[in-house]
């Protein structure tokens, strides 16, 4: 027999389905909750970086083009967008490190970002100060050389990985969440669904049963109340969170909208109303195209289409002519409608409006200019114009110069690498080498070429300054060819000189040496033969003989200083030791002597240096140093080898060494540079004198 199935159970089972079903529905609101916290504060941040990103480039141009101005105009008004630049950039930069901390990717590009920024912040800097103390032809020299230029570049494209990043994080976040939000949905459906039909056949049983289920039907309303409680609740959470974010929305400082797919605004902040002059709640609900009629056909209406249809960021800046207003537009599009950042840049555009006319001032300059100078068509290499200089320095008339274009005043070898040249487009004073020219008889010239990038008559050109340099590189090669002479003849006397201490030495020995020798044995034969009792004739013999002891050593001395026979007999160690040991000897100062290598066979030549310039710097110790004590270091590798000599003495001004009296550094100099070695001296009045050289063992 079946089970009777009795109005209580039916009402536990369908209390227990219910509160499991209010549960559901109160975790899955509170999750979906969470998720769209999670997901409006991750889009939120994304668009901040974007904002801050944008802001950065912004400031980065206006540092650039400030810095720019001023060189060039010398005008103090440039200065002030100038330091706010930087001031901006530092501030977005923090604020911009926050928010990219988390992505290991995104944080290292602004690690990277922070270095060209730092870069070009200074580069700016740099520009002033020399302009300030230089003036303008040493601060166009430094812009010329295009590093400020390459910094730009480095901000822009490392500014527009980042933002392509976040704007690919910020499109797949909108998915998830859309995605997130219908499976929510579908599962909310399914348990309210589920809920009414446990309702639905609680209330048949209830129909038949209704006075003994009274009280199951009380304990089922307190629980609607319950819920109803709790849903009131999570949709009270839920209108706070969307305060929240359009708070957060309104505190942005660019104007935003948000229209959906039929172009229709669901959402302005205050700063959208300030700079479009329209209060924000008198367009919710409105097509920005009813609103605006003017926009219809033109730029910002087509980007937007634009956007919509290809689903991708887009930038665009226009001018509205009934508010007479720049703006710069950032239109992010979803499937169900775009986003839109912009900002009123009317300062912007009038400073770059001054700056062309600037420019214009300086068209004068271009024709009353004593040096070559042209306007070069960057599309057709064609010549747009030139100054009465160029024409009288290269024999053309100004129609034959027009015609012949920046082809036809080269060679032909070098119509090539003017090309390849060329395609790399630069936006700011570069020097772009060194050319040949051919003039109207037909010789050839060598010219230093300056190119500024501009606009000239809606054309972008490049305004190029020559300056002939033929002259100047015949007198260089001729210079550097009289220097290599004097040079090898130098290194040839010295040579000799080394030899001539050789043969000196050599003859001193046998001559010199061995007379003294013969001398003072047949003096001591005399002494034995001379009685004991001639005392005054044997203290004049051992006079004498004390006397040849002492020329004997003089000799040997002498033939030290001339050719130390250490270097040939032991090698470079032990005749530094030895002259270390002779100048303690007479001087009293203590000589440290260290090396990382016991013995070392080293070439003749570079033995020769090491030594003499060893001795000459003890000697100026010696001479001018007043020290205490001597450091020595010689370091031995398989292709240098480095001799350091330091002293605490005295020390002396570095710039001394240039006078016509100090022949000693500078014979040191010498002698390192002819074996293709480096010399090094590091001193200053009151800290000592420090000597370092190292020559190259293989090579000279």
């Amino acid at each position: 027999m079946s089970k009777k199935i009795t109005t209580d159970s039916i009402l536990i089972i369908t209390a227990t389905a219910l509160i499991v079903s209010v549960a559901a529905l109160i975790l899955v609101s509170i999750f979906q909750s969470r998720e769209l916290q999670q997901n409006n504060e991750l889009i939120y941040t994304t668009q901040e970086v974007l904002l801050s990103s944008e802001k950065i480039l912004t400031q980065t141009i206006t540092n650039e083009t400030s810095s720019r101005g001023y060189v060039l105009t010398g005008q103090p008004a440039f200065l002030e967008p100038y330091k706010e630049s930087v001031t901006a950039i530092k501030q977005h930069l923090e604020f911009l490190k926050l928010r990219l901390q988390d992505n290991p990717i995104q944080s290292q590009r602004f690690d990277t970002l922070l270095i060209y920024l730092q870069k070009r912040i200074d580069f700016s800097k740099k520009t002033i100060a020399v302009y300030n103390e230089k003036g303008t032809t040493q601060a166009l020299q430094l812009v010329q050389t295009g590093e400020g230029k390459r910094y730009t570049d480095q901000i822009r494209a490392l500014t527009y990985k980042i933002q392509e990043t976040e704007n690919n994080l910020l499109t797949t976040r909108r998915a998830v969440l859309e995605k997130k939000t219908k499976g929510s949905v579908n599962i909310l459906l399914f348990i309210i669904s589920g809920l009414l039909v446990l309702l639905f056949l609680f209330l048949l049983k209830v129909r038949f049963d209704f006075v003994s289920n009274k009280k199951n039907a009380l304990s089922l309303q307190s629980l609607n109340n319950t819920l109803e409680q709790r849903v009131a609740g999570r949709t009270a959470d839920l209108q706070k969170t969307q305060q929240e974010l359009q708070q957060m929305l309104s505190r942005i400082t660019d104007g935003f909208s948000s229209l959906d797919k039929n172009w229709k605004y669901i959402y302005l902040n205050e700063k959208a109303g300030q700079l479009i002059a329209r209060k924000p709640e008198d367009l919710l609900g409105k097509s920005i195209w009813e609103a605006f009629p003017d926009a219809v056909g033109k730029d910002f209406y087509n980007a937007c289409q634009q956007a919509m249809k290809t689903q991708k960021y887009t930038h665009q800046e226009e001018y509205y002519p009934p508010l007479d207003e720049w703006f710069e537009n950032h239109i992010y599009p979803s499937p169900d409608g775009v986003s839109i950042f912009f900002r009123n840049i009317s300062e912007r555009k009038k400073a770059e409006k001054e700056i062309k006319s600037s420019e214009e001032k300086y068209k004068l300059l271009f024709e009353s200019n004593p040096m070559p100078m042209w306007v070069l068509d960057l599309e057709t290499f064609s010549f747009l114009a030139v100054n009465e200089a160029a024409l009288k320095h290269y024999g053309y008339t100004k129609d034959e110069f027009l015609k012949l274009g920046a082809k036809g005043i080269r060679p032909e070898e070098e119509v090539k690498r003017f090309i390849d040249l060329n395609r790399t487009h630069y936006s700011a004073l570069h020097n772009s080498g060194l050319w040949r020219h051919k003039k109207r008889n037909g010789s050839l010239i060598d010219v230093e070429i300056f190119a500024y990038n501009i606009l000239y008559e809606s054309k972008k050109a490049s305004l190029i300054l020559v300056n002939d340099v033929t002259e100047r590189l015949q007198s260089e090669k001729l210079l550097k060819q009289s220097f290599e002479d004097i040079r090898r003849l130098a290194i040839h006397l010295q040579n000799i000189r080394e030899e001539e201490r050789k043969r000196i030495g050599r003859e001193i020995h046998d001559e010199l040496g061995q007379q003294l020798t013969a001398i003072k044995m047949d003096v001591v034969w005399i002494n034995k033969k001379i009685p004991d009792t001639e005392e005054v004739l044997k203290d004049k013999l051992r006079n004498i003989i004390w006397l040849l002891d002492g020329s004997n050593q003089s000799v040997r001395k002498i033939l030290k200083e001339l050719r130390v026979d250490l270097l040939d007999s032991y090698g470079i160690i032990e005749a530094l030791e030895w002259q270390a040991r002779q100048f303690t000897s007479t001087t009293g100062i203590p000589v440290a002597f260290s090396s990382n290598t016991i013995a070392t066979k080293l070439s003749t030549p570079v033995s020769n240096c090491l030594y003499r310039v060893f001795q000459e710097a003890l000697t100026n110790i010696t001479k001018y140093a007043n020290a205490n004590t001597v450091t020595c270091r010689l370091e031995y590798s398989a292709e240098n080898i480095e001799l350091t000599v330091s002293d605490d003495g005295d020390g002396f001004n570095s710039s001394a060494t240039k006078s016509n009296q100090s022949f000693g550094i500078l014979g040191m100099q010498e002698r390192v540079s002819s074996l293709h070695g480096s010399f090094e001296l590091n001193t200053a009045p009151g800290n000592g004198t420090s000597l370092k050289i190292k020559l190259p063992l293989t090579g000279y």
